[in-house]
Parts: C-alpha cells; sequence; structure tokens
C-alpha cells in the first residue's frame, strides 16, 4: 500500500511548493500586453494537497503570440 502510494504521487509537488512556482509565471502572463486575464487553473486552483503539473487559463485576442511568450519563460517546461 506504502508503495503504491509512493508510486501515486511521485513528480506531485506540495501546494505550497507550486504556488510558489506558479507566482511569477502567472505574474509574467498578466503582465504581458496581450493578456487580457490570466489565472491559475486545476488542482492549483482547487487548493489540492498535491500538484501533478501547473495549469494556467489566459483570456487573449492573440493566443500564438501568447503561448510563444508562455513557453519561452524560463521556469517553463514543455
Amino acid at each position: 500500500e506504502g508503495i503504491a502510494t509512493m508510486e501515486k504521487f511521485s513528480g506531485r509537488r506540495r501546494l505550497d511548493v507550486a504556488s510558489i512556482a506558479a507566482a511569477p509565471i502567472l505574474h509574467a502572463l498578466r503582465n504581458h500586453p496581450a493578456v487580457i486575464r490570466a489565472d491559475k487553473a486545476g488542482s492549483l486552483r482547487r487548493h489540492r494537497e498535491t500538484i501533478g503539473d501547473l495549469d494556467f487559463v489566459v483570456a487573449t485576442n492573440s493566443p500564438a503570440e501568447v503561448m510563444e511568450f508562455f513557453t519561452a519563460i524560463d521556469e517553463v517546461q514543455t
């Protein structure tokens, strides 16, 4: 049972660690001139105990431009 639990949560991070990692990404997105609105989504938004990946929702009229910017952010791994 312990091994199954460990495998289930491997690669996941605690909420506090994930929140710290998400902050500069969200800040960068919100400050991009083509972004109308940006916010966290998924497990991070729902304040789950552990987070597997960071999800963001972005409103924009220039999705290709914002996606290119997003993938170029140092903290983002694609």
